[in-house]
């Protein structure tokens, strides 16, 4: 991502990006070269949130968006964590098709990251403030995951209604939007819709099978707690 491993990246970097903010030292990066590559996972340093400029240039090709999706993945106990811990990686579903050309404009990731920032903080009105503002700065861009991060803030502060409708919306459009799934699944579980509960089960299955388990303790967990 940022040419300490790859010679192409090291020795033929991007031009800067005018607008992209950072704290990183690694400034080379070449988000074209690394999508031509189609690499099969593409792990961020900060889980989902892009904060090298190599990972905010990806913010900024529609191929990003169209062939990859957000999966999580559980690291298991070790020498270096006493707890499970869960990480997200962003997955290729899709071909990458089509010349590769920026099309999103700089201020979309930069409100972005930073709602994904205040999310992280805690301070959920103050994200949903930023994901909305990155959404009308490209209103046809019709990007499912500042949605899907739109509708998961809106149910922590307890939208419900507003923030599910919005997810319903994310699958219809994007339908391998597994965090999508598992929050529709949960919501399912306790709601008592086992039909909807089973479809969003179905697609975890099959976009990342490793987080059924976990999907099914969380569910047992949810029923337990409304004493069923």
């Amino acid at each position: 991502m940022v040419g300490l491993t790859d010679t192409t990246i090291a020795r033929h970097p991007q031009e800067p990006i005018a607008g992209i903010t950072t704290t990183w030292k690694e400034q080379n990066f070449n988000a074209a070269y690394v999508l031509s590559q189609s690499p099969d996972y593409i792990l961020f340093s900060t889980g989902r949130k892009p904060s090298a400029p190599g990972e905010k240039a990806l913010h900024l090709y529609q191929q990003f968006f169209d062939a990859y999706k957000i999966v999580d993945y559980a690291q298991m106990p070790g020498p270096y964590n006493r707890k499970t811990r869960i990480h997200s990686v962003y997955r290729r579903f899709r071909e990458i098709t089509g010349e590769l050309v920026p099309v999103y404009p700089v201020a979309f990731v930069e409100y972005y990251t930073l709602g994904l920032e205040r999310h992280n903080a805690g301070d959920l009105h103050e994200a949903i403030q930023w994901h909305r503002k990155a959404i009308e700065t490209c209103p046809h861009c019709g990007n499912v995951n500042v949605l899907y991060d739109l509708a998961y803030c809106c149910l922590l502060t307890g939208e419900t209604d507003y923030g599910v409708n919005l997810l319903d919306s994310v699958v219809a459009r994007d339908s391998l939007m597994a965090p999508a799934h598992r929050v529709l699944f949960r919501h399912a579980v306790l709601t008592g819709d086992t039909a909807r509960a089973a479809i969003h089960r179905r697609w975890v299955g099959r976009l990342s099978p490793w987080e059924l388990p976990r999907l099914d303790a969380q569910a047992v967990g949810l029923l337990r707690k409304q004493g069923q």
